[in-house]
């Protein structure tokens, strides 16, 4: 059983789609909603173990960050109706990790983890705090070590556990999928076709609530 990165994108795609329809149309007690939130939580992992692969095999790293800012700024307005949110959008999470990556990528003295608190502010203003950041340095130290998949992921997973039950979860059932990634991209969709899934599945599911 093999995973490259449209294998992986598509779980994500799909999980993350189960889970905000679920918020939208399911009652907070029923049981499918539980189930459903559950497991839409695997696409956190998954996005941003991508994200990360993409600042190691991105050719312009500059184009790279401006798409980010673009789907974090475009979908801001869209993820505040729908989820009736004053926080920011987990692109901007995304964007604030793929800085970080890239940052250490290119850092060739010193001790990384001192670096982290510049990062830290826009982290307060995110579902997930500070436990990005963490997962990022993490991820370039599987990078630079060349530790395999499986290795990382019980690093991982077990980070998790000390940071929240939620991330253990969502974090173990990923490591399923992330131990079995080959590193190969697989069937190639256009970038732009890619990131604007965040802000068209939830003005799609809007727009379904509306006329239901």
């Amino acid at each position: 059983m093999k995973f490259d990165v449209f294998h992986l994108r598509m779980f994500a795609f799909v999980s993350m789609f189960v889970d905000h329809a679920a918020f939208l149309f399911l009652l907070p007690s029923s049981f499918f909603y539980v189930l459903c939130r559950s497991f839409g939580r695997v696409a956190f992992p998954l996005f941003f173990f991508l994200s990360l692969e993409g600042v190691y095999h991105t050719k312009n790293i500059r184009a790279y960050i401006f798409r980010l800012a673009v789907l974090a700024f475009v979908s801001q307005p869209f993820y505040t109706l729908f989820f009736q949110a004053d926080n920011l959008n987990v692109v901007f999470q995304l964007l604030n990790c793929v800085f970080f990556a890239a940052f250490l990528r290119d850092f060739k003295g010193g001790v990384d983890w001192l670096y982290l608190p510049m990062f830290l502010p826009l982290s307060g203003f995110s579902d997930y705090g500070i436990y990005p950041l963490l997962f990022v340095a993490l991820y370039v130290a599987y990078r630079r070590q060349k530790l395999d998949n499986i290795r990382f992921m019980i690093i991982w997973v077990l980070l998790c556990a000390a940071y929240t039950i939620d991330l253990f979860c969502s974090a173990a059932f990923s490591a399923v999928l992330i131990a079995f990634y080959t590193g190969d991209s697989g069937r190639n969709i256009h970038k732009w076709i890619s990131y604007s899934f965040y802000p068209v599945h939830m003005i799609l599911l809007m727009i379904v609530r509306c006329i239901l």
